[in-house]
């Protein structure tokens, strides 16, 4: 689990991608939130939802279940397709 600030190249992002933050709350982004920046982020992503921590459990809860029985080695990202943006553009 953990953040895809590794997979964007995001100057600044050390701390971030060296301890895999996964989840932030709006209790701690919200005195640091600026709408401007928020709609920025949201055009940058395939996807045009404000991902929260639902979507990251849901993936969790998966890959925890029987369902993912099968899988290994693979990469699996709740992230709106913003990782696909920062590579194909």
């Amino acid at each position: 689990m953990g953040s895809v600030s590794w997979m964007r190249g995001r100057p600044k992002l050390a701390g971030c991608t060296t301890a895999k933050a996964g989840i932030v709350t709006d209790r701690q982004t919200a005195p640091h939130r600026d709408p401007t920046a928020d709609q920025a982020f949201l055009d940058a992503q395939r996807l045009k939802v404000r991902l929260d921590a639902a979507h990251v459990s849901r993936v969790t809860l998966f890959m925890a279940s029987d369902d993912s029985d099968g899988m290994t080695g693979q990469h699996v990202l709740a992230d709106a397709g913003i990782a696909q943006c920062s590579v194909m553009g």
